[in-house]
């Protein structure tokens, strides 16, 4: 690494490896996320820490701080593993079944000197070849400066990813924005469906209110998500108790401190449809999608889509401090993709310690990214010349 400016040299590097040693620093670390250079809640304390104490299986992991006097102006959650199993080792950015982003939190005002002191910490304390960081906003501010300040010390990286998914960005006029997103026949489908509904009885779409107890909408969701698909796979969070009590204590400590937006359609007393949606700290309005829940035996008739379209207004009306909300979903949410009309690009980007043992891990990953490449293309021919027994190749 190139040798570090006079302000570099204020950067002190923090090194913590229990929760609660580093709870004890949730209050400068919610200030460096109401100040950060980009917004993720799923690296603030009332996410992080919580998946920390709760979920089991995060393996060897550590969060690296940077503090430019007493302010801390960097915070880098990471784990480590090994390249293909093997002996090369590897930091990735902090991830669990429950975190759809892992941008790092750099302080907006000092941000060039926390990835400078953070880069040079992978150099020469990780003991690490390559850094993954994974689920990044791919054009995001803290992705372009990482890029740029990797480059000033002569180290490089690859994309290995690359996907865009949905993001609800609020209009002034929530109608005119479903007219836009929506053709009239679907709008006119949207219509009977809950016209349908409501034979069944009066809906009723809830916002749980900033002083509201969350307990009983938190075992709700829980209960709903768990009568479905998603609890017939296991992979509902009730399903485990370790992530039940996860999702519990998060919800709780972000709804007190009024990040949290849950929302329902509710039919006499019975839920239809729930979703939860968090804030994050930044004040650039930024909020995020977590997890949606729905009544299966109402399925045909959308009370879950009949919520996300009772979201759009709600947001004009009662929420207007929100810009813009980033899905979390896959690309091919073709719901989500038809219904949010903003895309936001994600990518792994595999990053080289600058040094000659990065410098080879990357090129031994760039290769084997390539034959990846090579092969998966070779059977998209070879799927394409030769039509499964009993069809015909599709006309162009």
């Amino acid at each position: 690494m190139s040798p570090s400016r006079p302000q570099d040299h204020e950067a002190r590097i923090t090194v913590v490896q229990d929760v609660e040693s580093l709870a004890e620093l949730a209050g400068p670390w919610r200030d460096l996320a109401a100040e950060a250079l980009e917004s993720n809640v799923f690296y603030e304390p009332g996410m992080l820490l919580e998946a920390l104490r709760h979920l089991r299986g995060l393996r060897a992991w550590q969060v690296v701080l940077v503090f430019r006097e007493s302010r801390l102006i960097g915070l880098f959650p990471l784990q480590r593993a090994r390249l293909g199993g093997g002996t090369r080792l590897v930091l990735e950015l902090l991830q669990h079944p429950h975190s759809f982003l892992h941008t790092p939190l750099v302080h907006r005002d000092h941000a060039r000197c926390a990835l400078d002191a953070w880069l040079g910490w992978c150099r020469r304390g990780s003991g690490a070849a390559l850094v993954l960081c994974s689920r990044i906003t791919a054009d995001g501010p803290v992705a372009r400066l990482l890029r740029e300040r990797l480059g000033s010390v002569g180290g490089d990286s690859i994309e290995l990813r690359r996907y865009e998914r949905p993001l609800l960005e609020p209009q002034d006029d929530p109608e005119a924005y479903l007219r836009r997103v929506l053709s009239s026949e679907r709008r006119r489908q949207l219509r009977r469906r809950r016209a349908l509904l409501e034979e069944h009885g009066a809906l009723a779409v809830r916002v749980l209110g900033a002083g509201e107890d969350p307990a009983a909408w938190i075992e709700a969701f829980l209960a709903l998500e768990a009568s479905g698909w998603k609890g017939r796979k296991g992979t509902a969070l009730a399903c485990s108790e370790d992530h039940a009590q996860f999702f519990r204590a998060m919800v709780g400590e972000l709804h007190g401190r009024g990040q949290a937006l849950l929302s329902g359609v509710e039919q006499e007393g019975r839920w239809l449809a729930m979703s939860c949606h968090f804030r994050a700290a930044c004040p650039d309005g930024g909020a995020f999608w977590f997890k949606p829940a729905f009544d299966e035996e109402h399925a045909k008739l959308s009370p879950g889509v009949l919520l996300e379209t009772e979201l759009i207004r709600l947001l004009g009306e009662r929420f207007a401090d929100v810009r813009w909300i980033d899905s979390c979903t896959s690309p091919d949410n073709e719901l989500m993709g038809r219904l949010w009309s903003g895309r936001r690009a994600i990518a792994t980007l595999a990053m080289a310690v600058p040094a000659v043992r990065g410098r080879l891990a990357l090129r031994a990953m760039a290769l084997a990214l390539q034959g990846r490449l090579v092969l998966r293309a070779g059977r998209r021919r070879l799927a394409g010349a030769v039509p499964a027994r009993g069809t015909e190749p599709a006309s162009t």
